[in-house]
């Protein structure tokens, strides 16, 4: 039983199970409420489903698959994204290789899609850490982090395939397209990510974060980047807090120092370009002072430095 689920009835448990069952191929995403009821969001439908802790009587589970299903008759169920195993095809389908084939990787899909939802809180922790550490866009972050998840899933999945076959590249293609498309569900948005880290990070400058921002981010997001967020920093009287802010701005990687920097206006962006300009150079001119200072304390003449110099 994965960590995830621990924390789930034994009912809730049956109907996360039941839904998988019903809905086959189509992306959905759970997670537990304030009042320890369940939010379920399937994809296309634009209603969100709900499911208490604990029965109310014997009919609770089919009167929710039977609510779930009657929706789906309402909204018009899509193509399916993947072949159905062979149970609907004539049996001359049946005895051909590419039906087997498909079916043998539709089988390995709904295994991957199974683990990943069972294991959705952990890889959003991981996700999140990711866009902490890596010096890039979001976007590319989230997708390359994703796109890698997806490879190594299909990969392990095939080697513990006991029986080795061929699959066409197109079949790879559409499994892989298929198993990111529930990922991309079950995750939150480059948005969400980029809302959270302006959070998370230090006010540039010792300004105030603007109070909108205190703000809940949507609720069509996840909650559960805040299990693994950054080291909090503790709050210093102002003459030491601007300074404390501008070191660790300045050791804090690129996609977040900028994230920072444009939450100022475009006047006070260029006020600060034109300080860290007199800066620089107010400090070269104090390290030759420095210098010269050094070399008359140690009685050397510009002749011999020049001679070393040469």
């Amino acid at each position: 039983m994965s960590n995830h689920l621990k924390g789930y009835t034994s009912f809730q448990k049956r109907v996360i199970k039941g839904l998988a069952e019903l809905i086959e191929e189509r992306p959905f995403s759970y997670k537990k409420t304030s009042n320890n009821h369940i939010e379920i969001k399937i994809k296309d439908i634009d209603r969100v489903f709900y499911s208490s802790g604990t029965p109310s009587d014997h009919r609770s589970y089919d009167n929710f698959l039977s609510d779930v299903r009657s929706t789906l008759r309402q909204q018009g169920e899509p193509e399916p994204v993947l072949l159905l195993s062979g149970k609907d095809r004539s049996e001359t389908d049946k005895d051909s290789i590419d039906d087997r084939r498909q079916a043998s990787l539709n089988k390995i899909t709904r295994t991957i899609i199974k683990r990943i939802r069972m294991s959705i809180e952990k890889i959003q922790q991981d996700e999140w850490k990711a866009v902490l550490t890596e010096d890039d866009a979001h976007d590319n972050i989230l997708r390359t982090f994703r796109d890698n998840l997806v490879e190594r899933e299909i990969q392990l999945a095939m080697k513990l395939k006991k029986e080795k076959d061929y699959f066409p590249t197109a079949m790879i293609k559409q499994t892989r397209s298929t198993i990111g498309d529930h990922l991309d569900f079950m995750l939150p948005t480059p948005a969400y990510y980029h809302d959270l880290l302006k959070k998370k990070l230090v006010p540039a400058f010792g300004d105030k974060a603007d109070p909108e921002e205190k703000d809940d981010v949507s609720s069509d997001q996840p909650d559960n980047p805040e299990k693994c967020t950054s080291p909090q920093v503790t709050v210093q009287p102002e003459d030491r807090d601007q300074g404390m802010n501008l070191r660790q701005l300045a050791r804090a990687k690129r996609n977040k120092r900028l994230s920072e920097i444009k939450q100022l206006s475009k006047s006070e962006i260029s006020s600060l370009i034109k300080d860290f300009q007199n800066a620089l150079e107010q400090k070269h001119e104090e390290d030759i002072q420095d210098l010269v200072a050094q070399i008359r304390e140690k009685g050397i003449t510009l002749a011999e430095i020049r001679e070393r110099l040469e």
